[in-house]
């Protein structure tokens, strides 16, 4: 299934050059762990690959998009295009920074499973004793993702 994303990615992304570069920002309750098959494929590509870990349990999604994209960007080093690939709250955190910033050097962004109506899972699972717990050191986030 990756590889199909993968593909996506670089079939977008056609007259990318060695120049460009991807960041990876991976879903709620998740670690930059889980983009790393992604992160060796595009980096195997040829792309320069920051995959960004940021807290997604502990701050609201405004303040995970003003302070980690900045984070992300400084670390692309890359003179061509950023690209993003993004997975569930790493999606709605790059929409949130795009409605209050601009990137310069903007290239393709591929946006998996996010959830711009809020999440299925996290609607049917919100319940469970010791679900928030597990999941958030706070309910900011939960809150933000379901009634966004």
């Amino acid at each position: 299934m990756r590889r199909l994303f993968v593909g996506i990615l670089i079939a977008s992304c056609a007259n990318a050059g060695a120049n460009d570069c991807v960041i990876l920002l991976h879903g709620l309750a998740r670690a930059s762990a889980s983009m790393d098959k992604l992160d060796d494929e595009l980096t195997r590509q040829g792309y320069s690959v920051m995959n960004h870990p940021y807290p997604s349990r502990h701050k609201k999604i405004q303040q995970l998009a003003s302070s980690e994209i900045p984070l992300a960007l400084d670390k692309c080093t890359a003179k061509g295009e950023v690209h993003f690939v993004t997975h569930s709250l790493g999606a709605i955190v790059l929409r949130q920074y795009l409605n209050d910033y601009s990137i310069e050097r903007l290239g393709r962004t591929v946006m998996l499973a996010q959830p711009n109506q809020g999440s299925q899972v996290v609607d049917k699972l919100k319940g469970i004793p010791g679900f928030k717990l597990i999941n958030m050191r706070n309910d900011t986030v939960i809150k933000q993702v379901i009634f966004s």
